[in-house]
């Protein structure tokens, strides 16, 4: 947890993990062939939405920074989970 990594480098090993679930999701499952172009497209959309959150409500992200530094690792797992899920199963009804 946030004892052992500050919480910037826990944020970039949340977008290391979903990038690593999801690669091979589109690849295998919805048969898209991998192109570098995708990445970076895919790492500016991460970029731009980290960037909203934190340009429009840096009180609001802050609070629920220390909020879940408060979770333990089991639920933060969870809820990482839960969306996880969701987002796939949003991006397989999409596709």
């Amino acid at each position: 947890g946030h004892s052992v990594m500050s919480v910037g480098q826990l944020k970039i090993l949340q977008e290391v993990i979903t990038l690593s679930v999801f690669v091979p999701f589109a690849v295998f499952y919805l048969r898209q062939p991998l192109r570098l172009d995708y990445l970076w497209a895919a790492l500016c959309l991460v970029a731009v939405l980290e960037g909203l959150f934190l340009f429009a409500a840096p009180d609001a992200w802050k609070r629920m920074v220390e909020q879940a530094m408060q979770l333990e690792s089991r639920q933060l797992r969870t809820v990482g989970g839960v969306v996880m899920a969701l987002g796939l199963l949003s991006l397989y009804l999409v596709h």
